[in-house]
């Protein structure tokens, strides 16, 4: 697996424990959604750091695929 993908995963879970369970984020987060859809509810929240960085994480992780599919070397650190 993608050390992309684990350090978004826990950044994702980190930043859940620290905001209330009300707000549509924690929500989406809670019911597992995708990056994107978590981005567009923390954005609608206020949480414009958490949308910028799952941005952020689902274009590296979209060049490691690409990468890995084309044989070509891709490192990323986050």
């Amino acid at each position: 697996m993608s050390s992309a993908f684990i350090q978004t995963e826990a950044f994702i879970y980190r930043f859940r424990k620290a905001i209330p369970a009300e707000c549509e984020t924690a929500r989406s987060i809670d019911r597992n959604d995708s990056w994107s859809k978590i981005a567009e509810y923390a954005r609608g929240d206020g949480f414009k750091e958490l949308a910028e960085a799952l941005e952020i994480s689902r274009n590296r992780l979209a060049a490691e695929i690409h990468a890995h599919r084309y044989g070509e070397q891709h490192y990323t650190t986050m």
